[in-house]
């Protein structure tokens, strides 16, 4: 039905329902796609990687000597800064000018309206996770040079591809994704048809395929994947452990509206608050507790903002491959 004058209003209940229901929707195929490499979860569940990534910086077994007992066996201490992840602050807004003419234009009712903003938010949430938390991931990586491997001086192949994976040693086979840029994965699929691979199939994250490897792809134009030289520009491609990346809610999302009367008619406000906390596998964030992001003075990208606190390579999130654009032949 046509709404009425009495409905020109938006629902902050229903924008809630929507939105929550689709964040669950959404990151239950999200994480299953990824093999839990990229985990968003909620501050209430605190996963089994995460608590290996804590304990995984201690180490507990030392030598004793029984026949020297004025040496005292060496204790490691917990320390707070292994602990230390940022926290990411959100405002979500949009403004409706002329609501009711918007809603009878479409034969909408209030409550529909409502419940599509709350879709809408929820996607753009999820997607500044994952673009905010690939910028995290990939300046942690690099600040480690046995996590790297090339230069961007080779075109890509898959000699290259495994060794970079090689530098995982007996942890490669725990891969359980690979990030790169569509550019990148047409580069590889070129390369995959002239070595009589199998097609690949699959939407966002494309599924494991003789061409992969047979490990997942996430494909995704995230600016940082994407390095800017001349003369040809050079590409990263991530390849992930089981919880490289864990992105968590850690307050239930607010919303709220306002109405309004301006110059341009009579207004409807929507704002909502997130937050959330970005966490990389054996790395602490030295940085802002709400870093910036994006901008000149980003430190959530700044690879000097991460400290790598694992003794070994193979007990981070995995390995970063940069390639130069195009593929050998």
């Amino acid at each position: 039905m046509p709404s009425t004058l009495s409905d020109n209003v938006i629902y902050p209940d229903l924008i809630h329902g929507a939105f929550v229901e689709k964040v669950r929707d959404v990151v239950g195929i999200f994480n299953g796609a990824s093999a839990n490499t990229m985990r968003l979860t909620s501050g209430s569940a605190l996963g089994f990687e995460q608590r290996e990534s804590f304990f995984e910086t201690i180490d507990t077994v030392h030598r004793r000597d029984h026949e020297d007992l004025d040496t005292d066996v060496t204790v490691n201490a917990v320390q707070t800064d292994e602990w230390l992840r940022p926290t990411v602050l959100r405002a979500v807004t949009l403004k409706a000018y002329d609501l009711l003419l918007w809603l009878q234009g479409r034969d909408w009712d209030p409550e529909t309206l409502s419940m599509m903003m709350g879709e809408k938010f929820a996607l753009d949430t999820l997607k500044d996770r994952c673009d905010t938390g690939l910028e995290a991931l990939i300046a942690a990586m690099d600040s480690e040079s046995d996590m790297k491997h090339g230069d961007g001086s080779n075109k890509f192949d898959y000699k290259k591809l495994n060794q970079g994976l090689a530098k995982l040693g007996d942890r490669r086979d725990e891969v359980g994704m690979l990030v790169m840029h569509s550019v990148t994965y047409a580069d590889l699929i070129d390369h995959a048809v002239e070595e009589k691979f199998d097609g690949v199939t699959g939407v966002t994250i494309r599924e494991g395929s003789p061409a992969t490897l047979g490990i997942p792809v996430l494909v995704t134009d995230n600016a940082n994947l994407h390095v800017e030289q001349s003369p040809t520009d050079h590409y990263r491609i991530l390849a992930l452990r089981p919880g490289a990346l864990t992105l968590t809610d850690l307050l239930t999302p607010t919303w709220e509206t306002d109405k309004s009367v301006t110059t341009h008619g009579q207004a409807m406000t929507v704002r909502g608050n997130l937050h959330y906390q970005i966490d990389v596998l054996g790395f602490a964030f030295d940085g802002d507790k709400n870093p910036a992001s994006g901008s000149a003075s980003n430190q959530l990208g700044d690879d000097g903002s991460w400290d790598y606190k694992m003794d070994s390579v193979k007990s981070g999130p995995g390995v970063m491959i940069t390639v130069e654009q195009g593929h050998d032949t």
